[in-house]
């Protein structure tokens, strides 16, 4: 019946992408001529150009405070991924914080694999609360590419024929070089990942995506298959960005659409 700590949850690290900006190559001088009473003229200095900077996805980031105990304040919290867009796997250095004797230990928190690990018997309820959400949303941007410039070709250039009676040698042509077409730039689009923590269909759910045009906010169809709140939690969930509507495939999945959307 009391407070015992305060999880924090934040994004990090999250970076739109930076073109790249051309440099500019500098002038020389020209030499002055003391004898014809000619002043030299100073040459411009180039610019150093950029290179252009790819987006970052950026991850999930928790923070966890005590708030009782001979611990008082922030414990340490360790994350792990399998990959850039993988739902984290935390675990939580108890040090008996607020919950009495053998409250200590290292609880495990894995989004991906679904799983909750106490380490000690009176630890469980901790690492429930800290661990009770029914599924977790991953989301990320796939599809980005940076404009490319074309490349011109060039020209080969024709051989000379040789000449035995004067005893002339030929000379070999040089082979032409094709060039290539420059390339826009894609934006990309956001793409979710639905992992379902609880129940008989544990593991990542089936996310239908539409857009009515490339940079439009998506609209997102969820197949719930009663992953984790009950029976009649099923069917196929609506989350319209570009509509603001959600919709329920049954009054029981309710809850679940809103907190989709």
């Amino acid at each position: 019946g009391k407070d015992v700590a305060v999880l924090v949850g934040g994004w990090e690290g999250f970076k739109m992408p930076k073109p790249g900006v051309a440099g500019k190559t500098g002038k020389p001088g020209v030499v002055g001529d003391k004898s014809s009473n000619r002043k030299g003229v100073a040459g411009t200095k180039g610019i150093k150009g950029t290179k252009p900077e790819p987006p970052e996805a950026g991850r999930l980031v928790v923070r966890l405070y005590a708030l009782q105990g001979p611990s008082r304040g922030r414990l340490k919290v360790r994350q792990e991924q399998s990959g850039p867009l993988a739902p984290p796997t935390f675990f939580v250095e108890l040090q008996e914080p607020c919950l009495g004797k053998n409250v200590t230990g290292t609880a495990k928190v894995s989004l991906e694999q679904g799983e909750l690990r106490s380490p000690t018997p009176e630890a469980t309820l901790f690492t429930f609360l800290l661990g009770k959400d029914v599924a977790v949303l991953v989301g990320g941007w796939e599809g980005f590419k940076m404009p490319k410039p074309g490349v011109a070709g060039k020209t080969g250039k024709p051989g000379v024929v040789g000449d035995k009676s004067s005893n002339r040698k030929g000379v070999a042509g040089t082979k032409g070089i094709k060039g290539t077409k420059p390339e826009p730039p894609e934006a990309g689009r956001l793409v979710v990942r639905l992992y379902a923590l609880q129940g008989p269909s544990r593991g990542r759910l089936k996310v239908r995506q539409e857009q009515s045009g490339p940079l439009a906010p998506p609209t997102f169809f969820v197949e719930l298959q009663e992953p984790c709140l009950g029976k009649n939690v099923t069917g196929t969930a609506k989350v319209s960005l570009e509509q603001g509507e959600l919709r329920s495939p049954t009054p029981e999945a309710t809850l679940f659409t809103f907190l989709l959307g």
